[in-house]
């Protein structure tokens, strides 16, 4: 009896303290605005130029048109310009309204997503779309806080035992003898904080606390023990990271954020990486990130309003983007 009153008193202590740190943990889009974005709307606009150029079927495609990875990339492209106060995206529509027609797009039905509008391709059966596809989209849907889409995600999640949707191979037609069931892929603790958050219910914060604790353990650990080096680990994270920043923020989204912001130079390699022209890559995209790392770096949790309550010399957030070689290396 001791014991399990002990451990009630323990859980209890944990969620009073989850729930009132809620209190005092400021989200992402407070205090920045949109006063970076008006001071850089020129660079940005340059770079969403170019990225028009990168659309197939209407969507965002790698250098070959290829689609395989579009939901992924839409949602990481829709979070940026969220996070970086954009009105209007390539196609010069307002943004929430880019955001809403691409997923519409992209979604099978009301839960269900897939890689690729396109029939014809493999992409287009939800059941080969995998978790990191799957976490991008949850990211936008936060980031843009979309919690109609976010309950029926969390609907078709339960629905499966909290399992990802692709239980069929990449790359496999149903014709094909590829084409067999598999296990789909399991939630990491970083999915599953957003698929609450994704909700639009403060009543989960609790569960978020305890969840968002594994960030600390990915950035620390996790980031620096991946194997594929400069592969496509920071695409994926970075996004996911700003998302939990602006929709129930906890301590370890925030400093989570801030031990990532320290690698700034070997986040924007890797991201660079995975955009050579030789992999296909989106170069216009990977400069949507390095333009947002701008943003955040050095003043990641500080008001741009100054001191005296005016707005900051303009100098201070205008950036220059540094040009970079997307071509084979």
């Amino acid at each position: 009896m001791k014991r399990a009153f002990k451990g009630f008193a323990i859980l209890t202590l944990l969620v009073l303290t989850s729930s009132l740190t809620g209190f005092f943990v400021t989200p992402l889009e407070e205090g920045q605005g949109s006063y970076f974005y008006l001071v850089n709307e020129e660079i940005i606009a340059q770079v969403l130029n170019q990225m028009s150029l990168y659309r197939s079927q209407g969507l965002i495609t790698q250098l070959d048109s290829d689609m395989g990875d579009t939901l992924q990339r839409t949602g990481s492209y829709y979070t940026l310009l969220n996070i970086l106060g954009a009105s209007r995206d390539d196609l010069n529509r307002p943004l929430s309204q880019g955001y809403n027609e691409d997923l519409k797009a992209l979604t099978h039905q009301r839960g269900i997503y897939r890689r690729s509008n396109d029939p014809s391709y493999w992409g287009f059966d939800p059941e080969n779309c995998s978790r990191d596809q799957i976490f991008a989209a949850q990211a936008a849907i936060v980031a843009f806080k979309d919690f109609k889409r976010g309950r029926e995600l969390f609907a078709e999640f339960m629905r499966r035992g909290f399992l990802n949707q692709n239980s069929r191979p990449n790359w496999a037609y149903p014709w094909q003898e590829d084409y067999s069931w598999k296990i789909p892929d399991i939630p990491t603790p970083s999915q599953l904080s957003l698929l609450l958050r994704g909700l639009g219910n403060k009543a989960v914060y609790p569960l978020v606390f305890i969840l968002d604790a594994f960030i600390i353990v990915d950035i620390q650990l996790f980031r620096k023990l991946d194997s594929r080096e400069l592969w496509d680990y920071d695409i994926k994270q970075f996004p996911a990271l700003l998302s939990a920043n602006t929709y129930l923020p906890t301590i370890w989204s925030k400093w989570g954020l801030q031990l990532y912001l320290r690698d700034k130079q070997d986040v924007i390699a890797r991201i660079q990486n995975y955009n050579l022209k030789k992999y296909n890559g989106i170069k216009p995209l990977a400069d949507l990130y390095m333009i947002t790392l701008e943003k955040l770096d050095d003043s990641s949790f500080q008001s741009e309003i100054s001191n005296d309550g005016k707005r900051g010399p303009a100098s201070k957030t205008k950036i220059t983007l540094h040009e970079w070689d997307a071509e084979d290396k």
